[in-house]
């Protein structure tokens, strides 16, 4: 709707059908542009370069005052840290199908972490026609912890939106140390389809500095994890889940949470 009315207005003064005078006593209009990203298309901060620059061809010389803003998705990183006036860090990590990418996360006042999963698992890593969630996994997101515990840093927030799994966490805590077995003992993947597979969790060879390390989790909802307003059947259609596959992931899904 955005995009839409700000390529309307553009496209009429191209058109030189219209002349646009917005004032007030004290002069020109102020304009306070707070958006969030478009999912998997477009960050907050290039929206809102995009309205700035609509405006000025429309309007000419205004005042404005851009903001952005984040749900716990995709971007979040990137505005809470721009906000907070943190920095910016790159480290390695894997993406949903354990592929090599180098994702970000936020770094505040050199003591605190802004964390996105969606930076090394989000959807929008995976295309379309990819899209399975019982392949995906998020072991990209324990190594983003894993590095910044290793650098010191013990308050770690994370924005839990925009995911591309539903592997109920067992693949970031497989990179945490945490083996996943099954009745054969044997260490499964860490991905949804191994959940149902899943018969002991073993902590011993945990990341001790998980144990020092204090977690916020940042998200805007409260869906339980299992159930018809659970994770998986609210969530695992738009990862490219089938009826059929969500059934499934479900069902490892309550296998698992016997053993947290």
């Amino acid at each position: 709707m955005m995009i839409s009315s700000i390529t309307f207005l553009m496209r009429k003064m191209d058109e030189n059908d219209i002349i646009i005078k917005m004032s007030t006593a004290g002069g020109y209009m102020k304009f306070l542009f707070a958006p969030d990203s478009f999912k998997g298309t477009m960050s907050a901060i290039n929206i809102n370069r995009l309205l700035r620059h609509a405006t000025h061809r429309v309007l000419g010389s205004v005042e404005y005052i851009d903001v952005t803003m984040a749900d716990g998705g995709e971007g979040t990183v990137e505005t809470v840290t721009r906000n907070l006036r943190g920095s910016i860090m790159y480290v390695p990590t894997h993406d949903p199908y354990m592929k090599r990418r180098d994702a970000k996360f936020g770094l505040v006042n050199q003591k605190e972490a802004i964390l996105e999963v969606a930076e090394a698992v989000g959807l929008a890593l995976v295309p379309q026609e990819k899209r399975d969630p019982r392949y995906t996994s998020s072991y990209g997101v324990g190594e983003l912890i894993a590095h910044i515990l290793d650098d010191g840093i013990r308050d770690i927030k994370i924005a839990i939106g925009g995911t591309s799994t539903n592997d109920g966490g067992i693949g970031t805590m497989q990179a945490l140390g945490v083996r996943f077995l099954d009745k054969g003992g044997n260490e499964v993947k860490g991905i949804g389809d191994s959940l149902k597979d899943i018969v002991t969790i073993d902590t011993s060879r945990m990341n001790p500095l998980v144990q020092e390390a204090k977690f916020t989790i940042m998200c805007d909802v409260d869906n339980p994890l299992c159930g018809p307003n659970g994770a998986t059947m609210c969530y695992g259609k738009q990862k490219g889940g089938t009826p059929e596959v969500l059934e499934e992931l479900e069902k490892g899904m309550e296998t698992t949470v016997k053993f947290y």
